[in-house]
């Protein structure tokens, strides 16, 4: 997979803190994606419910930041 963009989400918790991340990915984000990420050696997987695509940084590179709560 070739790598299109930088993800910059941020991930609501159940206790409703919130954490913060960084991922290259092949592709944009859709509602309703789910995301998994390990977290103290814990799995945690969340729901993206919004996105933004702002504009590339580097040529060809997308930058989107995305609001995704725990499930």
């Amino acid at each position: 997979m070739a790598v299109t963009g930088t993800w910059k989400i941020t991930i609501t918790r159940l206790d409703k803190s919130k954490m913060r991340y960084s991922e290259q990915r092949g592709h944009g984000p859709r509602r309703g994606d789910i995301l998994e990420t390990v977290v103290d050696g814990r799995l945690v997987k969340a729901e993206v419910e919004m996105f933004h695509h702002g504009k590339p940084k580097v040529d060809g590179l997308s930058v989107w930041t995305v609001e995704a709560m725990e499930i």
